[in-house]
């Protein structure tokens, strides 16, 4: 992981790769949709979702 990928996602750092980024855009993700609903922000959340649909249909690919 780089370097301030290191400093931004911490818990993620002893990992390396793909697998890392992977798991910090996660985190991140997970971390935006609670500030969005506790904001009740519809318009975050909505984007959230599409995200997620589009990550989905990814893997099913």
């Amino acid at each position: 992981m780089t370097n301030w990928a290191a400093e931004l996602f911490p818990q993620h750092a002893r990992r390396s790769g793909a697998a890392a980024v992977l798991e910090a855009a996660d985190h991140a993700r997970a971390e935006m949709r609670r500030a969005a609903t506790a904001e009740r922000d519809t318009q975050v959340l909505d984007e959230l979702d599409r995200i997620d649909a589009y990550d989905q249909q990814e893997t099913r690919s």
